[in-house]
């Protein structure tokens, strides 16, 4: 069922008798007025639930267990708290700022797509690369997990942000295998900032995973042909065992990336194959962003780190 109108409003009652065969509820650009929950009464046979751009409650709870439920995605939708019972969940969603997400008993999860969208405020916005294994623990059993991330960095904030990493997870993801992460840096400065380093700790709290990939953009024109002439410093993480696959899109040699790629080639002892790309894969300006870049000088580092690490790396030149 698909209820979609931009007038279009819901007054749940809790003596609804509810609908026990609906198996597919789609919610678009609706007002929820009440609370979730008495529309899903007695929906025993719901299997995929989608709110979209919905409005009108501040929480999205359903203390009632929702059974069959596998799919579940929450895009754009006001609240401050999201709250499912859902022991058969597989697949999840969500698109939106970073509130606490509660999934109880979701052991059977396999995919997850969360994108968190930026604030107003730097200081949230510089936390989010974190935020999933920090403040969602309950997607903790899932072995496919991608992240989209904004990060505003306009002001120089390295060793800030490097302090607050040494806080632990709520929970280990020990089924995590492939690893996404879709990050957009909002910067002129790109190395006055840890920025995607904040990733690296987070790499220890998924110990089986064996695929990372990497994409990245900055939203903002960096100089042109800007490199970044320093060492890359490796920030000597907890070895791990099973990564085998890192593949970054948008490799520059900024400073941060530099220091990640410089971590993951010293903690990773399994690792097969290594490739960065200079090329970026989700800015909205292609050809602005990937205009002047300086391939020989990202050569000549991955060369080097390959030395120094004993471990190769494939730069994927430009076409």
């Amino acid at each position: 069922m698909l209820v979609s109108h931009q007038c279009f409003y819901i007054k749940p009652h809790s003596d609804i008798f509810g609908f026990r065969k609906l198996r597919r509820l789609h919610l678009r650009r609706v007002k929820i007025i009440g609370n979730l929950s008495g529309l899903l009464l007695n929906c025993l046979s719901l299997q995929i639930l989608e709110i979209t751009m919905c409005s009108g409650v501040n929480i999205l709870n359903v203390p009632q267990q929702l059974d069959k439920l596998t799919h579940l995605l929450v895009c754009n939708t006001s609240g401050q708290m999201i709250e499912f019972h859902v022991p058969a969940l597989s697949h999840f969603g969500y698109i939106g700022t970073d509130i606490p997400i509660v999934l109880h008993g979701c052991s059977k999860l396999k995919w997850t797509y969360l994108s968190f969208l930026k604030t107003y405020r730097e200081e949230d916005n510089n936390k989010v690369l974190g935020h999933v294994f920090h403040g969602i623990p309950s997607v903790s059993a899932v072995k496919v997990l991608t992240v989209h991330a904004d990060i505003n960095a306009k002001l120089p904030v390295w060793s800030s942000q490097m302090q607050m990493l040494t806080t632990g997870p709520a929970s280990m993801f020990m089924n995590l295998r492939y690893l996404t992460y879709e990050i957009t840096v909002s910067t002129t400065d790109p190395d006055s900032h840890s920025g995607i380093l904040q990733l690296a700790p987070h790499l220890s709290f998924a110990p089986q995973l064996e695929a990372l990939e990497l994409h990245k953009q900055m939203s903002y024109q960096v100089s042109r042909g800007h490199f970044w002439h320093g060492e890359g410093v490796s920030h000597h993480l907890p070895r791990h065992d099973h990564l085998r696959i890192v593949y970054m899109t948008g490799f520059r040699c900024y400073r941060a990336q530099a220091g990640l790629m410089c971590s993951i080639l010293e903690m990773g002892a399994a690792l097969e194959h290594v490739a960065v790309e200079p090329m970026t894969r989700i800015s909205y300006n292609i050809e602005l962003i990937n205009s002047d870049i300086p391939v020989d000088k990202i050569c000549e580092w991955a060369h080097r780190a390959s030395k120094r690490f004993g471990k190769a790396i494939t730069v994927v030149k430009p076409p």
